[in-house]
C-alpha cells in the first residue's frame, strides 16, 4: 500500500493511529462510494489516470466523501491511493 505524500493523505494516516473509522457507505453514480469520515481533510487536488486497484478518496465541500471504484478517472481530487488490491 502506498500513501499519496501530502498534507491530506499525512493527516489521515494521524487520524488513523488514534482513531477507528467505521463508516456505513452510500451507492452513488454506480462507482463510488460516499459517506462522511466524521472530520475534515485539507484538498490537494492534482490530476492522476487511476487503474484498476486504484482506491482514491475524494473530498468535497458537501462533507461526503466519495471514494471511486472506477477504472479510470480522468480528474479526481486525490489525497491517497492503493496500490495492488
Amino acid at each position: 500500500m502506498n500513501l499519496e505524500d501530502n498534507s491530506s493523505a499525512n493527516a489521515f494516516l494521524e487520524h488513523l493511529k488514534e482513531n477507528h473509522i467505521v463508516v456505513d457507505m452510500s451507492d452513488y453514480g454506480g462507482f463510488e462510494k460516499v459517506e462522511d469520515l466524521g472530520f475534515n481533510l485539507q484538498k490537494n487536488d492534482i490530476n492522476i489516470n487511476a487503474t484498476s486497484g486504484y482506491v482514491i478518496l475524494q473530498i468535497y465541500k458537501a462533507k461526503k466523501y466519495p471514494i471511486n471504484f472506477n477504472r479510470v478517472l480522468f480528474y479526481i481530487k486525490l489525497i491517497f491511493y492503493f496500490i495492488g488490491i
